[in-house]
């Protein structure tokens, strides 16, 4: 009895440092995947932040095009401006030849008529002459006028166009940057995902002990007969990755298998 009293000594020291290794390397293993998550973690910020920066663009390219429509709204009302005062010039010209013609013909008829009225002297037609040349180059100033500032309207769309380009060239970058930190991450969430399960199916392959093989405190419902009635029961790594719901939940956000950021939380 001695005998087997030591044997079962032995034994349940041996079992105590199995349990020691056990214990181990499950807080190993979990420090591991802490610290991968912890590195998700921090993708997923950066991958925030790179969003945020990807929204400032888009509203930067939003003001831009709001800008480019109203400069072109300008541009068609100059237009338009300037198409209506080139017809008011042409219409004051062929209303000035039209005077001209009847002032013409009503010196001719007085003349034949012979009779003596008071008639427009040279000074005075000259004047008049003079003051109608005055408003037709003012309003041919006004069309230059105009059509200068239509040009450089023009040139600053073109400028306005050209940032434009330049600015959607970047966004498409961030955009393509963006999405590529995005396949890494996945790749990498489901890399660890794998690995999880593999660790299970290689516990799973493993067989059980026979109950002969079992320390006797295993076979006796798995405690320690020297442990206290108080002390918790000791949980195997195959209770832990049999039980799925035992494990901690992933602190990273999901994302979808094309690579495009998917928040998911209080943003739902």
């Amino acid at each position: 009895v001695l005998q087997q009293q030591e044997q079962l000594h032995s034994l349940e020291a041996h079992g105590d440092t199995l349990e020691m290794d056990l214990q181990f390397w499950e807080r190993s293993r979990l420090v591991g995947q802490e610290n991968e998550i912890l590195y998700l973690e921090q993708l997923v910020r950066r991958n925030e932040t790179e969003l945020g920066e990807e929204e400032f663009w888009q509203s930067e390219l939003r003001l831009e095009k709001e800008c480019e429509r109203e400069r072109q709204e300008r541009v068609r009302s100059l237009r338009a401006s300037l198409e209506e005062y080139t017809q008011r010039i042409y219409e004051l010209s062929v209303r000035t030849e039209a005077l001209q013609e009847e002032i013409q013909w009503e010196m001719a008829e007085r003349a034949k008529r012979g009779k003596e009225i008071s008639v427009p002297s040279p000074i005075e037609l000259e004047d008049m002459a003079t003051k109608m040349k005055r408003d037709l180059e003012a309003k041919v100033k006004q069309g230059t006028q105009l059509e200068s500032n239509l040009a450089s309207v023009e040139k600053a769309l073109e400028e306005a166009e050209k940032n434009l380009q330049a600015q959607t060239q970047e966004l498409e970058e961030l955009n393509k940057e963006l999405r590529q930190c995005n396949l890494q991450q996945f790749i990498q969430q489901t890399g660890a995902t794998v690995t999880v399960l593999q660790a299970r199916s290689e516990e799973d392959a493993q067989p059980e002990p026979s109950p002969c093989e079992l320390p006797a405190y295993r076979r006796n419902g798995g405690f320690s007969p020297t442990a206290g009635t108080d002390s918790p029961p000791q949980v195997s790594t195959k209770q832990l990755l049999g039980h799925p719901r035992t494990l901690p939940e992933p602190l990273v956000s999901s994302l979808n298998p094309e690579g495009a950021y998917v928040p998911v939380g209080p943003w739902e």
